[in-house]
């Protein structure tokens, strides 16, 4: 995807139809502009890695950070859907925190190889997983989303698949989405839902990433369908 604009405008108008829907809900959207070539250029500089070609087209042609989150318990027959999605649960949560936020783009990879290192003892892959990951969606409860480069990566290559990073570790770590923009589209196709659903309720159980023709969609699908 060369131009994130269109993503972010798909994104307000998502924003303009959950606040329309009935029930309690709380939504939260703030959108930086793109960087500058000067800006980027500070990053670069600023950065111990190369900073994958995917993140940096999104921070130029979309925003250098975007914060995205909502809360939303519907009411009538939408609250049965959701049970449904998620059992035990009467409430939907979205987005989740700050995405390719340029100005915690080099801490977070620090943090990023911190946790590789905490964890590459007793769980490897984890450790892995984090130490080869470039952060670029911040959760607010500590977790996760990193572009992750494997054993044999070059950093010519265009796609990183996308791994869920879980802080507590336990081996909950995984590649959810094989890149940056599959990751996105699929995203978007499910209501921009929090990466923590996505992850436990939206994978394929071979593939492990998203399953995109899994009967749950069309459920989800439904539950935002405007009146």
């Amino acid at each position: 995807m060369n131009d994130y604009s269109r993503w972010i405008d798909d994104l307000v108008r998502f924003k303009a139809l959950i606040e329309a829907l009935p029930g309690d809900k709380d939504v939260t959207l703030k959108v930086k502009p793109g960087a500058s070539e000067s800006r980027m250029a500070k990053l670069d500089l600023d950065l111990s890695a190369e900073l994958p070609k995917s993140i940096k087209s999104f921070l130029r042609t979309g925003s250098s950070g975007m914060e995205f989150r909502y809360y939303w318990q519907p009411s009538g027959e939408r609250a049965s859907i959701v049970s449904g999605l998620f059992p035990g649960k009467d409430a939907i949560f979205g987005g989740g925190g700050w995405i390719c936020n340029i100005d915690e783009l080099v801490v977070n990879r620090s943090i990023a190889l911190d946790f590789g290192s905490d964890f590459k003892a007793e769980f490897p892959e984890e450790g892995a997983l984090w130490s080869r990951s470039f952060p670029f969606f911040e959760l607010s409860n500590g977790d996760m989303l990193g572009l992750y480069a494997g054993e044999n990566h070059s950093d010519d290559e265009t796609e990183w698949p996308v791994a869920f990073l879980d802080h507590d570790g336990c081996g909950h770590s995984r590649i959810i989405e094989s890149s940056f923009d599959e990751f996105m589209q699929a995203w978007a196709h499910l209501c921009y839902i929090s990466p923590h659903h996505i992850s436990q309720y939206f994978r394929n159980p071979v593939s492990g990433t998203i399953d995109l023709e899994s009967s749950l969609v069309f459920r989800l699908k439904e539950l935002f369908q405007a009146n």
